[in-house]
């Protein structure tokens, strides 16, 4: 059971209509694995996300875990505390409010794997970084451009000997980029915004698409065989 006096109040940003959506840390000083964040923004069609956030420790950050429009639970590990966050908004962030809430009670491990099944499953993180075993160990490596464009396009076709793959967003424009034929707004795996980086969770052999909002720049294609 978690008591409600024990949810503490660690970040409370505010963002207006108008006003810049600078990337910075959030909160610090953090000590305990459950964080409640809610967001206020309101959602869109083509805005799916708040931003992305990353745990913090001896100045090294964790993988990205994306923010939705609405309030999700995070578990962190806490082998090294105190850890902080880093907040990264989307440039074009409605107005609201990011709340960061650390859960500052006992919990048994029974609750907490509960909240671990559930933070995994909601707060997809946006990269990977998959274990080094003899699926995704390759002998060579080929890079590629595709140029951006607001219908879907093939960024790579089916290929039965790739070992992994890795896109990168060289466009100002965020891209839908789907583990399938045709990316779209609505069918997507993931969501790069301007430099992002993104492999897949294991070894996908198949056609990856994508397509951004805006047509500038290209996206650069690793693929190990």
């Amino acid at each position: 059971m978690l008591e409600p006096i024990n949810w503490k109040l660690r970040s409370n940003r505010l963002y207006g209509i108008r006003g810049a959506r600078p990337s910075l840390t959030l909160c610090t000083g953090l000590k305990f694995p459950l964080l409640r964040i809610e967001a206020s923004f309101k959602q869109s069609d083509l805005i799916p996300r708040a931003g992305t956030i990353q745990q913090v420790i001896n100045g090294v950050r964790s993988e990205k875990r994306i923010i939705p429009f609405e309030n999700r639970y995070h578990v962190y590990p806490v082998d090294l505390v105190p850890y902080s966050l880093f907040w990264s908004p989307i440039a074009s962030l409605p107005s609201g409010y990011l709340q960061v809430w650390e859960y500052a009670g006992d919990l048994s491990q029974s609750i907490l794997n509960q909240f671990i099944a559930y933070s995994n499953g909601d707060s997809m993180p946006l990269f990977h970084a998959p274990q080094a075993t003899s699926a995704t160990v390759a002998a060579t490596a080929s890079v590629t451009t595709v140029a951006s464009s607001t219908t879907a396009v093939e960024l790579l076709p089916e290929n039965a000997d790739r070992k992994h793959f890795g896109v990168f967003n060289l466009s100002t424009s965020v891209l839908y980029l789907a583990l399938g034929e045709v990316a779209s707004a609505s069918n997507f795996t993931a969501i790069l915004e301007a430099n992002d980086y993104y492999e897949p969770p294991c070894a996908y052999t198949g056609i990856v698409s994508g397509v951004w909002i805006a047509a500038n720049g290209s996206a650069k294609l690793t693929e190990f065989i």
